[in-house]
């Protein structure tokens, strides 16, 4: 059945996109990239995907930047990918987001001083239990929370913890002394 790809809604684009591509992206990534596409459904719901100009996208991220620049290019990245998606499934001609790039951010040079690792170690002591060592580890590994917080006996080896690429952000085999 040949049907009219250039009278989609904005809805009906997303509920496909979603379902052709969202389902297989890690659960908190999955989470945010359906985050940002619910509110550009708000945004520009009852009209169509080929309405959708790069004007309405730069309102929209210029609210997104108002929450910070990796908030801001977040939005870019999840309302690049879906109308390029678009543009390759011929929805429309071409992204409304060409040209628009995302913003610098400054690279993060902030760590816990010696000090500061006393007070949360010492915190940690007071809090006991698995969540007092759950802080402990994290101190001591540098691992994110839920790489610890889901370990599992095989990942824990003599002198390392290893994590497969489905458990970690890189998606590679990841070796934690």
């Amino acid at each position: 059945k040949a049907t009219d790809t250039s009278a989609v809604a904005v809805e009906e684009a997303i509920a496909d996109y979603v379902e052709k591509h969202v389902g297989d992206l890690r659960s908190g990534t999955a989470a945010y990239v359906q985050r940002e596409l619910d509110i550009a459904k708000e945004a520009w719901g009852g009209r169509l995907l080929r309405s959708i100009r790069k004007a309405d996208v730069i309102v929209r991220l210029d609210a997104a930047y108002e929450n910070g620049v990796h908030a801001g290019n977040t939005a870019r990245k999840v309302l690049a990918a879906l109308f390029t998606w678009g543009a390759g499934r011929d929805l429309i001609e071409i992204s409304p987001l060409e040209g628009i790039k995302k913003r610098k951010t400054k690279s993060r040079e902030r760590f816990l001083g010696d000090g500061e690792i006393r007070v949360v170690w010492q915190a940690a002591d007071k809090l006991g239990g698995s969540y007092g060592a759950l802080a402990k580890l994290l101190l001591l590994t540098g691992a994110r929370r839920n790489e610890i917080a889901r370990l599992t006996w095989d990942e824990i080896k003599a002198d390392e913890i290893v994590l497969p690429p489905d458990r970690n952000k890189t998606a590679e085999w990841l070796h934690i002394p």
